[in-house]
Order: C-alpha cells, then sequence, then structure tokens
C-alpha cells in the first residue's frame, strides 16, 4: 500500500485573482498531454497588493482594483497608457506618515 502524494495547489486555484501576485505571468491548467503554456505581460505589481480606502489605489502599483482586474485582459496599447500614468499616480499619494518616537 502506497501512501497518497501531498496535494499541491493549482496555481490559478490558489489564488483569489483579484490582484496580480503571479508577477505578470499568466498560468494555464495543464492539458491532458501535460504541457503547460505560459504568457509573459508586462506588470508593474511590486507585490505590494494593498489599495488605499481613499483613493482607491494598490499602495503598491498605483492601479485601480478595475485596472487589475482588467489587466491581462487588456491590449497592450491600454496597459502602456497606464503604465505611463502610474509614477504620476504614485507620486501624488500621501507620504508616509512620520514614526513615532
Amino acid at each position: 500500500m502506497t501512501a497518497p502524494k501531498p496535494s499541491v495547489p493549482n496555481p490559478v486555484s490558489a489564488c483569489d485573482q483579484t490582484h496580480d501576485c503571479l508577477g505578470g505571468r499568466v498560468i494555464y491548467p495543464a492539458p491532458a498531454d501535460g504541457l503547460v503554456e505560459s504568457t509573459m505581460i508586462e506588470s508593474p505589481c511590486v507585490k505590494i497588493c494593498t489599495l488605499d480606502a481613499r483613493s482607491g489605489l494598490c499602495l503598491g502599483c498605483g492601479r485601480s482594483i478595475d485596472e487589475i482586474a482588467r489587466w491581462g485582459a487588456m491590449t497592450a496599447e491600454e496597459r502602456a497608457r497606464i503604465m505611463r500614468e502610474l509614477p504620476d499616480r504614485l507620486a501624488r499619494r500621501d507620504p508616509a506618515p512620520a514614526a513615532l518616537g
């Protein structure tokens, strides 16, 4: 009698897909032949996936929740336009609170 193999979560189902936690990688479930394809999509994600309640923008990358959710479905032109806007968005955010001493 052999012991059951440990369960390894599927990368697609392990994430709630509400943010770009895979760093721009689109991972497809393995087809029956076992081959897996991946496509690299440029992403501004820095893995600080926290939305600012006032602005609605991610504190890490500066995108809105809608932009994050639609990122993989956007055209390259849409993503490029948003990428150009991000430095200004991040510069306009409130400075970090001063450390209490």
